[in-house]
């Protein structure tokens, strides 16, 4: 999905930061594009707050290295207040086992104008990891 104009542009580069902050370990990134307020998903647990997210799942999971991953913008609708962004990305994990598995992420964002600044106020992350082949 290509920005039609500057809102569509300015929602992307938020979109952007923070993907990119997930992949660089970069909290202060993140922490930059992301409303006190936020509220995170992620098949059936929910994180209450940027303070809650940071410290319960971010942290975490930035002990571990990030994986090999293809993110696609596949579509983004702005309007002048709210705006929603849902991507793909395509990672190949490694289980404990050593076998490599691929998974998908969707990542559905919503974003509000707060004080001029677009913020991610709501993350919805459903993953698909197939199972283990069983070896």
């Amino acid at each position: 999905a290509q920005p039609r104009n500057s809102t569509d542009k300015a929602v992307r580069d938020v979109v952007t930061q923070f993907e990119d902050g997930l992949k660089q370990r970069d909290l202060k990134k993140i922490e930059a594009v992301v409303a006190e307020d936020l509220v995170v998903f992620e098949n059936g647990h929910r994180n209450d707050g940027w303070p809650d997210f940071r410290d319960n799942h971010l942290v975490p999971e930035m002990k571990e290295p990030a994986s090999p991953s293809k993110t696609e913008l596949i579509r983004i609708k702005t309007s002048a207040q709210l705006s929603w962004v849902y991507t793909k990305t395509e990672m190949q994990l490694t289980r404990k086992t050593g076998e490599k598995a691929d998974a998908v992420l969707w990542s559905v964002y919503i974003l509000e104008k707060r004080k001029g600044q677009w913020k991610i106020v709501a993350l919805d992350w459903s993953f698909y990891v197939p199972r283990p082949t069983g070896k």
